[in-house]
């Protein structure tokens, strides 16, 4: 199996467990409301998938990067604001997710880019 292929596999696995990961941590932390099989695929829709996008750039990244800079000073480095800039967008993910309710009439990726 080529080297493109098996980053591929990997992503998409990376892709499904976020997403679906995410929507059991949102339907968690949302214990109190009642959810049926079309608020589920709503919240799959709108917090696991971009999720899912989110990690999976990050590894696609990481992985771009670790191939291309061939210095261990600057391969070091852009991991080093990689893993910042990943625990920044995490909390900030985290956060809107914490207190987004799927009935509102704003998506969620709306409300994740407003600031």
């Amino acid at each position: 199996m080529k080297n493109s292929q098996k980053i591929t596999i990997i992503s998409l696995i990376m892709f499904s467990i976020t997403s679906i990961g995410i929507t059991f941590w949102y339907i968690s932390d949302h214990i109190l409301m009642n959810f049926d099989t079309k608020s589920i695929i709503k919240i799959l829709s709108q917090v696991g998938l971009p999720a899912g996008v989110i990690t999976t750039l990050m590894f696609l990244v990481v992985v771009f990067l670790l191939k291309r800079i061939k210095n261990l000073f600057l391969s070091t480095l852009s991991m080093a604001l990689i893993f910042i800039l990943f625990i920044f967008i995490s909390y900030w993910f985290i956060l809107h997710m914490i207190f987004y309710h799927i009935e509102d009439k704003e998506s969620f990726v709306s409300s994740l880019f407003r600031f």
